[in-house]
């Protein structure tokens, strides 16, 4: 005696194809554990009162919402699945139900992430240099705006000569004790923390790039020596060389001051704009 096929059982002759579903596709069904059924209405005792899948799925029938699955009424293709032999057909299953990419494709997503992450540091580094460049700037025209003339500033900077990044010194009055010392006691650290800043990004960046290089070496082999892995999946090593001469032209090091700036700004003024007492001494 034969019985009438339910749609579990339909279900069960379809397994293999079932299993290459994307994950969630029976969400919609709202299917659960406990044994094949759900609790979805609940009874006068406030009870659940569990349903087989049979009625799940006919439900599911009767208001669409297996229609809006994505890829309903278009047929499964498998010419990539087939592609590979069997033995790697299981292998790639395996890795993607766990989530595992194969050594090729990971080693070309670290690498990409790698040359992303890199320039995003760059760019931010860039954008945190510009502003302390900025402030840096500011103070170069005060520290210009203290000397009458450069032979008078190289004169207080001796042995260091005067930096290229501050304007010429033309100074229209005696400079004030006041202003030299904000002058010395914040424009030697500034540059100091900038050159610092700059090192840092540099370095970082060239390491992370490094990274990449390596990933891509060991992509670019095992494509090399692979007959399946396509040769555009290879990627295109950087030049640190390069990167690094173009690092240096777009963030370029600043020439520091002496240590003892603020000193030398004090003796200077010292002599430029004698005290009161002394002025009245000379008298």
């Amino acid at each position: 005696m034969h019985h009438r096929p339910t749609i579990t059982d339909l279900i069960w002759a379809a397994a293999p194809t079932v299993l290459y579903l994307p994950a969630g596709a029976f969400a919609p069904l709202g299917l659960q554990a406990h044994g094949g059924l759900m609790p979805k209405l609940r009874r006068s005792d406030g009870r659940p009162e569990y349903r087989s899948i049979d009625d799940i799925i006919k439900d599911a029938l009767d208001s669409d919402d297996l229609r809006r699955l994505p890829g309903w009424g278009r047929p499964i293709n498998l010419d990539e699945y087939f592609s590979s032999g069997p033995d790697q057909r299981v292998a790639h299953r395996l890795l993607k139900d766990n989530r595992v990419l194969p050594q090729s494709l990971q080693d070309r997503k670290d690498a990409e992430d790698l040359r992303l992450e890199a320039d995003t540091l760059w760019e931010k580094a860039l954008t945190d240099s510009k502003r302390v460049r900025g402030a840096i700037e500011r103070y170069a025209c005060a520290l210009a705006a203290l000397f009458a003339d450069q032979a008078a500033a190289e004169a207080v900077l001796a042995p260091t000569p005067w930096p290229d990044w501050a304007p010429t010194p033309c100074a229209l009055a005696p400079p004030t004790p006041n202003q030299a010392q904000a002058v010395g006691q914040t424009l030697g650290p500034l540059v100091t923390r900038y050159n610092r800043r700059v090192e840092l990004a540099v370095s970082h960046r060239l390491h992370l790039l490094q990274r990449a290089n390596e990933c891509i070496d060991r992509l670019n082999r095992q494509v090399v020596f692979s007959r399946d892995l396509p040769a555009g999946l290879q990627l295109q090593r950087l030049r640190l060389e390069n990167e690094q001469s173009r690092l240096r032209q777009a963030l370029p090091r600043l020439a520091e001051l002496p240590l003892d700036l603020c000193d030398r700004l004090r003796a200077y003024t010292r002599g430029t704009r004698p005290s009161l007492w002394r002025r009245l001494h000379r008298g």
